[in-house]
């Protein structure tokens, strides 16, 4: 038996963005997460409902959306990461010997979901404006697309999973 994977999304109108890069002018932000969702307060007092706990599938679900997502995005250009690139780490012997280099851009896009320690991840696609925006521990995408766009692209990356539109106070989790 399969888990279940839903992919919500909803516009995100009415709040104050954290800056410019989330809506530039003829562009509009939508965030998309897949569900359920592990059991977390900011999306509980957000008001979201669909909880549970994720197994493996869901993990590689998540994963193959994400991938999905990025290859679809590609379509208004080249991938460019904007925020500060994580590193590969070296142990302590190997530093003298080895610079750091930035990780695959999957996981500079998964490790903020994954820990809400490190700072979110911007990468831009193209000069248009198109961008995704992640972290804060959640596997939540804010996606800033061409104005008309929204609908259409979130079906297409969906290609057979469930899509719901849901609206959130998002605030909570932007």
């Amino acid at each position: 038996m399969s888990s279940p994977f839903t992919l919500h999304w909803g516009p995100v109108t009415a709040v104050t963005l954290p800056d410019a890069s989330y809506a530039p002018e003829g562009c509009c932000l939508v965030a998309l997460w897949p569900a359920p969702v592990n059991p977390d307060a900011c999306f509980e007092e957000a008001g979201f409902r669909d909880f549970g706990d994720n197994d493996v599938v869901w993990d590689e679900n998540a994963g193959f959306l994400l991938r999905r997502l990025l290859a679809k995005l590609s379509r208004w250009g080249e991938a460019r990461l904007l925020s500060r690139p994580l590193m590969t780490a070296a142990p302590w012997y190997w530093r003298p010997f080895r610079q750091p280099t930035p990780l695959a851009l999957v996981e500079q896009v998964e490790l903020p979901i994954q820990w809400d320690s490190l700072s979110r991840c911007h990468v831009a696609f193209g000069d248009g404006g198109v961008a995704l925006h992640a972290g804060d521990g959640h596997c939540l995408f804010w996606l800033t697309l061409p104005e008309g766009e929204p609908e259409g692209f979130i079906r297409e990356v969906a290609e057979g999973w469930p899509v719901v539109r849901t609206g959130l106070k998002w605030e909570v989790l932007l």
